[in-house]
């Protein structure tokens, strides 16, 4: 536009000469008004022309008309859509060296290296690499509470790849437009975990903690396998001190194996259980499951001591003081779990009648019927139970005629010995021309005669295998084993979890929680699942064998349904009444 008001050509010469950027197809070029606009052509295979003797008159060359630095190559590269973000990445390299750093914290805590793809060859590595430096990320996460707050720069495509929750968050008709999204609900460690089991396939679960957290998140972003993962070592890592936790997570997230297995520590170790730390801190549901069982590997007087430290800690939790009517009233009726009359009256007056938790009308009833039974009412709503719980170690399964025991063992042919650095699965399918019932399997214990290998030069490293074995102890070691039997549709029939002390170089009697009965001609699996580390005597079994009038074949049906079998030495069972030798 011009006007008689403008102003004189002195007064322009004062300043620059304006200079207008017109941009095109994502590049920008000065341009005067006095001259025709005349954009150049673009060649998109070439990179403009670096001069490697004069870099500064590549990048500090000014335009004549303006004070502005513009490069020897007009065609400046536009980020545009990025923000910013990707600033370092979107000029040729050690372009504009005066410029400020880039705003994105996660370019500035890793050094990028150049052609970095070339230098990791396995997609795992790369995920790693994407992982650790951030680079190429478009989304980022905001993870925990104040003060444990962590941020993840991450990429929608590798999470989407991963989880059907991610790929609807980021691709589904809802999708998230937002480039951070907060996580309050998940401890950082737990996804830093879990997006390691992402990226590279890998997991490194190092506590039991952790691992219940990993679990939460797996379950909350549907990764099954992370779940499996994290179940399995759960199940490994089961000890008294954490039976309890176990037993909770395994009842949250309904892993009824893991449940059994915790509970069956519970019961058979109980007087371990109670006496841990860990055990004031369990929920009121589960002090409830406890009290209930009827089989328990303690006196009553001590579960009354447990339930009575618990109660205490419980009322502190609940910012009361801890005496009698406070724990009365968060215990509230599982006080009357407790078999009172089981106790001696030296023991009753020592504990309960002392404790304040029962009323003293309660304590003068009990009191009288375990001096003389029958001789006061108890309350309605209290226990008059007299027989003291059974001891788990004691308990003999009741069934109707199962016969003398028999063992089908299968002849060997030796192999290789086989090193199980984790979990090693073994099964075996089989079937039987009569009707019988199985009790149970034998197998071997680990062997010292290991192989003569480097040990120390594994990769990677086997944790907990004695490179030595002179230094192997001779009175044994811990065997953890899992084991069940199968129907023809994969539908569990019997299990037991093992858990004791072995001989080296010896065969393991395994008994199944139960007892089942097994049809003539139809196809089972046994399966059993070894957590221990160390050398195991593989070979080549018979398929083949007549017990007892009984004829057994095993390795039927699918190939894949036999796995490791000569590690399943033998099968334990009983002639029903009726058969024929």
């Amino acid at each position: 536009m011009s006007s008689d008001s403008d102003s004189s050509p002195d007064s322009r010469s004062v300043s620059p000469e304006p200079v207008r950027h017109e941009v095109l197809l994502g590049r920008t070029f000065p341009h005067n008004d006095n001259q025709p606009l005349n954009p150049p052509r673009i060649n998109m295979n070439l990179s403009p022309p670096f001069n490697h003797n004069n870099p500064s008159h590549n990048y500090n060359h000014r335009h004549p008309s303006s004070p502005i630095p513009f490069p020897n190559n007009r065609y400046e590269t536009a980020t545009l859509g990025s923000g910013g973000r990707n600033t370092t990445q979107s000029f040729p390299h050690n372009m504009f060296p005066h410029q400020r750093k880039p705003r994105s914290p996660r370019n500035n805590k890793h050094n990028i290296t150049r052609d970095w793809q070339a230098s990791r060859c396995k997609v795992a590595d790369r995920g790693r690499h994407l992982l650790e430096t951030g680079i190429l990320s478009d989304i980022d996460f905001i993870v925990g509470v104040q003060p444990q707050i962590k941020i993840f720069h991450c990429h929608k495509m590798f999470l989407a790849m991963a989880s059907p929750v991610f790929e609807a968050m980021f691709y589904g008709g809802l999708a998230e437009t937002k480039r951070e999204i907060k996580i309050s609900d998940v401890q950082p460690e737990a996804f830093e975990a879990m997006l390691e089991y992402v990226y590279t396939d890998e997991i490194h679960l190092t506590s039991f903690e952790l691992v219940c957290d990993v679990c939460y998140v797996a379950k909350k972003y549907m990764l099954p396998d992370l779940v499996e993962e994290c179940t399995k070592y759960l199940w490994r890592d089961l000890y008294p001190r954490n039976a309890c936790r176990a037993f909770e997570f395994a009842k949250l997230f309904e892993e009824q194996t893991l449940a059994e297995k915790a509970l069956q520590i519970i019961t058979h170790q109980t007087l371990d259980v109670l006496g841990e730390a860990t055990w004031e801190d369990i929920e009121h549901a589960t002090l409830e499951t406890v009290l209930q069982k009827d089989s328990l590997a303690a006196p009553e007087s001590f579960i009354f001591e447990a339930m009575d430290r618990w109660a205490g800690r419980e009322s502190e939790r609940r910012g009361m003081e801890s005496n009698g009517d406070a724990k009365r009233m968060v215990l509230g009726d599982s006080i009357y779990q407790i078999r009172y009359l089981t106790l001696s009256a030296a023991e009753f007056a020592a504990g309960p009648a002392q404790s304040g938790i029962l009323l003293q009308q309660e304590s003068f009833s009990i009191l009288m019927n375990i001096s003389c039974p029958g001789s006061w009412e108890l309350p309605d709503y209290m226990a008059k139970i007299a027989e003291p719980r059974k001891d788990p170690g004691k308990v003999v399964e009741v069934s109707l005629n199962i016969g003398s025991k028999h063992w089908c063992k299968r002849a060997m042919m030796q192999e290789p010995h086989c090193l199980n650095t984790s979990i090693l699965d073994c099964s075996v399918t089989f079937t039987i021309d009569k009707d019988v019932w199985i009790h149970g399997i034998e197998v071997p214990s680990q062997v010292t005669d290991v192989p003569d290998i480097n040990l120390e030069n594994m990769q990677p490293p086997v944790e907990g295998l004695p490179l030595n074995t002179s230094r192997v102890p001779t009175t044994g070691y811990n065997e953890l084993l899992y084991a069940h039997l199968l129907d023809g549709d994969g539908q569990r029939m019997t299990y037991t979890h093992f858990t004791a002390k072995v001989n080296w170089n010896s065969m393991i009697e395994i008994t199944f929680n139960r007892s089942v009965k097994i049809c003539a001609n139809k196809v089972y699996r046994i399966g059993m699942v070894l957590n221990k580390v160390g050398w195991y005597p593989m070979g080549v079994c018979t398929r083949r064998v007549n017990c007892e009038g009984s004829f057994f074949t095993f390795c039927v049906g699918q190939p894949n349904d036999t796995l490791r079998d000569g590690l399943i030495r033998s099968i334990i069972f009983s002639r029903i009444d009726g058969s024929s030798s």
